[in-house]
């Protein structure tokens, strides 16, 4: 989804890959639930990016409203 998209430049993650991001985790959480896994027992895992990004704690918190998946930064 290239979240890491000009963050070498911008220090945010890009609105276009966040939404990316976004849609493409809500896919993953339905294809978990449709297997019988909670989103809420998944955790997603983040890199360097995210530890750059000054929007990473907001974004993470959206996506946990939107999926019900939990973000590590590891």
């Amino acid at each position: 989804t290239q979240l890491g998209k000009e963050l070498d430049k911008n220090k945010v993650f890009h609105p276009e890959s966040m939404a990316a991001t976004v849609e493409a985790l809500s896919s993953y959480a339905d294809e978990c639930k449709s297997h019988g896994i909670q989103p809420e027992n998944v955790i997603v895992t983040a890199t360097e990016a995210s530890r750059v990004a000054k929007n990473a704690s907001e974004f993470f918190t959206e996506i946990s409203e939107a999926t019900g998946l939990k973000v590590q930064v590891i």
